[in-house]
């Protein structure tokens, strides 16, 4: 018995079974699978299911959802393709082996933004939540806005219109310049922006347009095809890297801009017709845009109110509570608190204005302007301010004018402009307060402005004029200063600016002019000064008159002399006058004394030295002794002709006249010895030339002033008897050339009636002191203590007038 595989079989049983199993039975069939085709994220597409093996298509046509293909042949190779569904990317192909049933899924995806259209703009606006909107070109080469010819966007934020057709073109490189050699030329163009607003013309931002793959598109119209390829040069700065083609109609470019060593470069590209676009809004800043039909409001008065239309556009999509006030204290709005709704799909086409605080109302209302009852007077441009979270946001000016008591501020007319003002001085301002519409409080006057050292106590006045004080420090710098008077009235407050002009210090002398001015050895200044009841002599000292010596009731002196022994000597009516400690000695000479300054001269010994003349007679050169009285007449080697001037040198030692002919005269004060020089001064047989002046510089040397065609001053040289300096004066109409003193060989002073002038002897250059104010004249001139110039000036009247002293370097 065999055994197989544990079970025991007889042997017939084994042999029956092997002849069996060596006989052939019936062949079983071939297996097969399935195979499903399934879509997603469309509901249909082209699709093409080829068997590879047999070189077979099993389906070429459109599938819906899924289709399964039955009894496939196992082991077969398959090939699944998916079509060209638009609007989304096309699957890869795929290939299976059926070794069992299987599934294959041709997945679509859209793809992003939409296809470009030369001439239409299209797409979705991402996050887009203000319900419908409108859509308006702006077209900058014309500056106009130009409605979508599909005007809305969609609640979504869709938008599908045709871009307008341009009136206007400019050109497309503006300014910029095509250098040789560049393929092309410049071309009329016109450029669209897209710009997105509410259906309440609210205005929400710039539409963006934008390939998928993040190039900006701008769109550029032309009426005829073109073609630039090369670099344009805008500036030193910028240029345009120039490569794309144009047709007639709307083009879709792309501009990319670098910056590489300091050079901004704009490449402009076609953008390729198979590409996607994608719209973005670039939302405008949130703003109110305030609009008044009729910016101005009527005349009010305090307590009064009006009311005017406004229209407000939420410019961004603002929305919330904005706050409404003014920039002009006492004028407030009523409301004063509104709620700008948001725009969104369920508010589109509402609108948000309150007529009670925070709740919707329209955006067209009426806003109510009300006066306090202490407002106060104005009229000009007042803003309406709006703001939300104390944040401005919007602003728009309205004409307003406000009629209430008030008041206005000025200088008297008596006031001269600009009103001067004294260095080390108390001064004064002349303001008058002007009331109007009732106004009748009282005005505190106070100064605002000023410059360092220039004060005001203040003063209060009420109508007409009130004396404003006015302190200037001791180191204000003269000058003209602008400084402002403020009047104060309770909530009221009026500014006026006005001029002063500070002056240089000066020392008042008293009432009455100061004829002649004359310098002491010691730096005492001395002066004859007019006065009610006749002349006085003055000696003044560290700028203060520290004497006053009357020369006697009813005389009357008009110059002064220091002889070079110290003594004062005046000449007045009738003769001389000569001070004597501290009373005065009067001498009649008799005949004519010239009226020049000076006419006489002093020697060392004090005594006077004068021409005298009656009229008839040849004139005398005669010597008055103090001591005695006696009068002397010294003979001359020439005579002059009329009661010339006679001056001394600053020793004495010397008298000075100049003779008939022209010549001068020199004669030794010890001796009487003259001598005559041996050319003249001037030509005085032609008429055209004449002895204006003598004077003595601080260094004692004589100086004469010569009048006619060429002025010029001459200095004399005593001992050679010649002229030693010559310096043309300039011919200058307003100058008194009867009034000069000479600082040195290089400086001298002219008196002009306003001003005083200082001459440069070497270079001719003047330079000019006007008087403080229109009015003053300079009366008279001398040689300052230590420098420059002393002068004496006031008011010309026939009334005794206030005559001051100032020192000029």
């Amino acid at each position: 018995m065999k055994i197989l595989n544990g079970l025991k079989l007889p042997g017939a049983m084994l042999g029956l079974t092997v002849l069996l199993t060596a006989c052939p039975g019936p062949t079983p069939p071939a297996p097969t699978f399935d195979l499903t085709v399934a879509l997603a994220g469309v509901s249909s597409a082209p699709v093409t299911v080829t068997n590879t093996t047999t070189n077979t298509e099993l389906f070429k046509g459109t599938l819906d959802a899924s289709k399964t293909f039955a009894g496939l042949t196992a082991n077969d190779v398959l090939k699944v393709e998916g079509g060209n569904v638009s609007g989304y990317n096309t699957p890869a192909a795929q290939t299976v082996t059926l070794d069992a049933s299987k599934t294959v899924t041709l997945s679509y995806v859209a793809l992003a933004g939409a296809a470009l259209d030369a001439a239409r703009l299209k797409g979705t606006l991402p996050g887009w939540t203000f319900g419908p909107g409108e859509l308006t070109f702006y077209l900058p080469e014309s500056r106009k806005y130009v409605d979508a010819s599909t005007l809305q966007i969609s609640a979504t934020g869709g938008l599908n219109t045709a871009l307008p057709v341009p009136t206007v073109l400019g050109s497309y490189l503006d300014n910029c310049k095509l250098p040789a050699g560049v393929i092309g030329s410049d071309f009329q163009a016109e450029f669209a922006i897209p710009l997105a607003y509410s259906v309440t013309n609210d205005f929400l931002g710039e539409i963006l347009e934008t390939t998928t793959t993040g190039l900006a598109v701008e769109r550029v119209y032309t009426p005829s095809a073109a073609t630039l390829k090369g670099i344009a040069s805008c500036s030193t700065t910028t240029k345009l890297d120039l490569d794309f083609t144009v047709a007639a109609g709307w083009n879709a470019l792309s501009s990319v801009r670098t910056v590489a060593g300091g050079v901004t470069t704009f490449t402009v590209r076609n953008v390729a017709s198979d590409s996607r676009v994608q719209l973005s809004l670039a939302k405008a800043d949130e703003e109110v845009t305030v609009i008044f039909p009729n910016p101005t409001l009527p005349t009010l008065r305090p307590g009064q109110s009006a009311s005017l239309p406004v229209v407000l556009l939420q410019t961004g999509a603002i929305s919330g509570a904005i706050t409404l006030e003014t920039d002009v204290p006492g004028i407030t709005i009523t409301p004063g608190t509104l709620n700008l709704a948001p725009l969104s799909a369920s508010s589109a086409g509402k609108t948000g204005l309150a007529a009670a605080a925070l709740q919707p109302q329209r955006l067209q209302t009426n806003l109510t302007f009300n006066v306090s009852a202490d407002a106060q007077s104005f009229d000009g441009t007042m803003n309406v301010i709006i703001k939300r979270g104390g944040v401005v946001v919007g602003t728009e000016p309205l004409r307003v004018t406000i009629i209430g008591p008030t008041f206005g501020l000025g200088l008297d007319s008596s006031q001269a402009q600009p009103a001067p003002a004294y260095v080390n001085e108390a001064n004064s301002l002349a303001v008058v307060v002007s009331p109007s519409n009732g106004f009748s409080s009282p005005v505190t006057l106070t100064l605002e402005n000023a410059p360092a050292g220039v004060t005001s106590a203040g003063a209060t006045g009420t109508s007409g004029k009130t004396n404003l004080p006015l302190t200037v420090g001791a180191n204000v710098t003269p000058g003209i200063y602008p400084v402002t008077i403020v009047g104060t009235s309770g909530k009221l407050v009026i500014r006026t600016t006005v001029d002063i002009k500070v002056n240089p210090r000066r020392t008042p002398l008293g009432l009455g002019m100061v004829s002649s001015l004359a310098l002491a050895s010691n730096g005492d200044l001395w002066g004859v000064q007019s006065g009610s009841t006749g002349s006085s002599l003055i000696q003044i000292r560290a700028e203060q008159v520290i004497n006053q010596f009357p020369l006697g009731s009813g005389y009357s002196a008009d110059q002064v002399r220091i002889g070079p022994d110290g003594s004062i000597w005046a000449r007045g009516t009738g003769g001389l006058y000569r001070l004597n400690g501290s009373s005065i000695q009067s001498f009649a000479t008799g005949g004519y004394m010239s009226g020049n300054t000076p006419s006489f001269g002093l020697d060392a010994s004090g005594r006077a030295w004068y021409m005298w003349f009656d009229g008839f007679n040849a004139p005398e050169l005669r010597r008055l002794d103090p001591a005695t009285g006696q009068t002397t007449t010294v003979a001359t080697v020439k005579t002059a002709n009329t009661s010339v001037p006679v001056i001394n040198d600053g020793s004495g030692q010397f008298v000075v006249f100049v003779a008939t002919d022209g010549t001068f005269v020199r004669v030794n004060t010890v001796t009487g010895e003259s001598v005559a020089s041996a050319n003249p001064l001037f030509f005085a047989n032609t008429g055209m030339e004449s002895l204006r002046f003598l004077t003595v510089d601080r260094p004692g040397q004589i100086w004469a002033a010569i009048g006619g065609p060429g002025p010029k001053l001459v200095r004399l040289d005593l001992n050679s008897m010649a002229a030693a300096q010559t310096a043309n004066i300039g011919n200058n109409p307003t100058i008194s050339y009867s009034n000069v003193v000479v600082e040195n060989n290089q400086t001298a002073w002219f008196v002009d009636s306003s001003a005083l002038t200082r001459l440069d002897l070497t270079t001719g250059a003047q330079s000019i002191t006007p008087s403080d104010a229109y009015g003053d004249n300079v009366h008279s001139l001398s040689l300052a203590p230590t420098s420059g110039a002393a002068y004496t000036y006031g008011f010309q009247s026939s009334q005794l007038e206030l005559e001051y002293l100032r020192l000029k370097n």
